[in-house]
């Protein structure tokens, strides 16, 4: 009986690892496989202030169950205020994790177009709205959108990454163009 609290008084944490390390392996797979793929998400964000997201998402969600086939598992429209000293790594973040970046006014800084987004693809160019344009080498170049959003002018960006903007980005298949149809209401509403 001695040996066996001997053992547990100085090998306890063996017994506890042994319980605690299969635990967190299970937790972390299913919230690794519980989270929705690029291709069945949305997201957009608003850099800036004052904007009611739910509503908005709420609008937007009725909308793409009404006009896209996609199968999207989350809709999202997530709000942020940058801060200088990290707004450039902020930003680059945020192209890869958003689909559609909305940046108001205070927010938007010279040259964003060129350094954080593509060159707006003609398909989802209109004569209907005012195009975001930059100076590249002499020419100009459309990466975005002009609109106003609760009276505040806001610049409407396509993130590089999404997987939503089929078939105007070779990452995406086939009936993902849930991005495409976001930006189409967007343009709309702004």
């Amino acid at each position: 009986m001695k040996k066996q609290t001997s053992h547990l008084q100085y090998d306890w944490w063996k017994y506890v690892a042994v319980f605690l390390i299969p635990l967190i392996l299970w937790c972390s797979i299913f919230t690794i496989l519980k989270r929705p793929k690029a291709d069945e998400r949305l997201h957009i964000l608003f850099l800036g202030e004052g904007l009611n997201t739910q509503a908005l998402e709420q609008e937007l969600t009725t909308y793409l169950q009404e006009n896209t086939s996609q199968n999207l598992k989350s809709v999202q429209i997530a709000t942020a205020v940058y801060t200088d000293e990290n707004y450039n790594n902020q930003l680059l973040a945020a192209t890869y994790s958003y689909d559609i970046i909305i940046i108001s006014q205070p927010q938007m800084k010279d040259t964003v177009g060129q350094d954080f987004f593509y060159v707006l693809p003609q398909e989802l160019q209109s004569a209907e709205i005012q195009l975001y344009e930059e100076n590249v080498n002499g020419t100009t170049m459309p990466f975005g959108a002009l609109g106003f959003l609760n009276d505040q002018v806001c610049y409407v960006f396509v993130s590089p990454q999404t997987e939503n903007l089929y078939p105007l980005n070779t990452k995406s298949q086939e009936g993902n163009h849930a991005a495409v149809i976001a930006w189409q209401w967007l343009m709309e509403i702004l």
